[in-house]
């Protein structure tokens, strides 16, 4: 199996770019951190409907992750439970369960290698 590396340059752009379970109905709030792109540093609120998110910036800040760690998530690479467990996710119970819903699937692949 083949193994590749996705950087998010884009936070809000990215997660609204992505499909999601059409049965999730949550509000997240996510503190990222970010020592390249200053854009996606700080606070996003990610509201998810229908199988479509809508970013916000702004909220409590709940789910405190480096955009790293959101990449692994994005792709279905890493559930929030193991995040959470390596120390890469910082969230309440309630959280996390909201996180598992929304990055619920498959793990992303590709056909192709370049």
């Amino acid at each position: 199996q083949f193994q590749w590396m996705l950087r998010i340059v884009d936070v809000a752009g990215a997660l609204e770019a992505r499909g999601y379970p059409p049965d999730v109905d949550v509000e997240v709030e996510l503190d990222i951190e970010d020592d390249l792109v200053s854009e996606n540093r700080g606070r996003f609120t990610l509201g998810v409907r229908d199988g479509r998110a809508v970013v916000s910036a702004g909220g409590a800040g709940r789910a405190v992750l480096h955009v790293r760690a959101l990449a692994s998530l994005y792709t279905g690479w890493l559930r929030p439970r193991d995040a959470v467990a390596y120390g890469w996710l910082r969230a309440d119970d309630a959280t996390v369960d909201a996180l598992e819903r929304v990055f619920a699937g498959p793990t992303a692949w590709m056909s192709d290698m370049f």
